[in-house]
């Protein structure tokens, strides 16, 4: 067997273990996701103070993310993967079991750092199995994330009512563990993208820095929508809880689509003009979500604007990789940094324009960012891209 096949044969085999990697992160999300509302019950909290422990993990996973690109350059990918990994499954189940809201917020500072770690590590050795196999695969990597976090609210759902919160988290945690320890051999080496560079603290390069802002536009149009469709959906047709339940579904459903079919379509557009296409089309679907006169086609449209926007976030990811060839990690960081930084101010900032004016304007809004995002796609073409 010659070394190309050699090389081939590890790369495949690397390509199924971090699939299974983007389905635990997804997992993990799922199962936490339908946990929020028990834990606001559990510990008596306030609207205001729960949701200020919420902020803790997105504050983890703030810290952990600058740090990764630092280590996979140190100690690989693979080995950061691993690590991550098996963290975010054993922090999965503390804020289950936090008696109060100190332990609640300490548990999601904890459970939000490695999932910060693992959502780097994984779209960094994702880039590197791309780049060994030489073909697109990092948006179906994307597509396998979003699947999973319904695959993972859906389980915990059914088991609502029959087994209590702990033991919930558990059996996720016992499956995700079980994933990942298949998936452990199958790693590409430690050595295919550590010590590509002597100044692994350098700064980020303003192109980086630039893809970062595209990405935390991306990902905050991404929040706003999951997070704010439904509540307008209620306000501005009354409709019921089950159609704001679809709606939500159906938006999570385009995007997890496009995502697995964003590949095929990254091989036949060059990533600026597809950026450019999805966040155009994605504008368009927002405004006539927001001008249609009933709640079926606004419905429909808030839809299609998640298979619309869906290919965007996983391009800029691969393009950070590629604005810095010498430290791919540190690339990577900065874009997933800026893009994580989006989906915790995304609703937030709708919900202040919403109580400044409308969430009709606030929504609004959210459809002209994502104009703004396809005026600067030709920033993916750049020749440091």
């Amino acid at each position: 067997m010659s070394d190309n096949e050699k090389i081939t044969g590890a790369a495949s085999k690397a390509r199924s273990a971090v699939a299974l990697v983007f389905f635990v992160f997804g997992l993990n999300i799922g199962t936490w996701a339908t946990h929020i509302p028990f834990a606001k019950e559990r510990l008596h909290a306030s609207p205001g103070w729960f949701g200020a422990s919420l902020l803790c993990m997105a504050l983890g996973g703030v810290i952990s993310m600058p740090a990764v690109g630092y280590m996979i350059n140190r100690y690989g990918s693979a080995r950061i993967v691993i690590v991550a990994a098996i963290l975010s499954i054993l922090f999965l189940p503390l804020s289950f079991m936090a008696s109060s809201l100190l332990t609640f917020s300490f548990a999601l500072l904890l459970f939000g750092g490695a999932l910060g770690a693992l959502d780097v590590g994984m779209n960094a050795h994702g880039l590197a199995v791309e780049t060994a196999i030489k073909k697109p695969i990092m948006s179906s990597l994307h597509g396998i994330y979003s699947i999973a976090g319904l695959v993972g609210g859906a389980i915990s759902a059914v088991l609502i009512g029959k087994i209590d919160e702990p033991h919930r988290a558990l059996i996720s945690c016992g499956f995700g563990l079980a994933l990942v320890a298949y998936a452990i051999p199958r790693f590409l080496p430690a050595n295919i993208d550590k010590g590509k560079t002597d100044s692994p603290l350098a700064w980020p390069t303003p192109m980086t820095m630039g893809l970062g802002f595209l990405c935390l536009l991306a990902i905050m149009i991404e929040g706003a929508t999951v997070d704010w469709s439904g509540i307008y959906l209620r306000e501005a047709f009354s409709v019921s809880g089950h159609t704001t339940a679809m709606c939500f579904a159906a938006y999570s459903g385009g995007m997890a689509i496009s995502r697995l079919l964003g590949d095929r379509a990254r091989a036949l557009w060059k990533p600026a003009s597809l950026i450019r296409v999805c966040a155009l089309l994605t504008s368009l679907t927002l405004a006539t979500a927001l001008m249609a006169g009933n709640s079926t086609f606004s419905l429909i449209a808030f839809a299609v604007s998640g298979l619309t926007l869906g290919p965007v976030a996983p391009l800029l990811f691969i393009a950070g990789g590629h604005a810095e060839p010498s430290h791919p990690s540190r690339g990577i960081a900065s874009v997933t940094t800026l893009g994580y930084i989006g989906s915790v101010a995304g609703p937030p900032l709708v919900g202040s324009i919403a109580q400044a004016s409308s969430l009709w304007i606030a929504l609004f809004f959210i459809a002209a960012v994502s104009a703004l995002i396809a005026a600067a796609a030709p920033l993916v073409n750049s020749p440091e891209v």
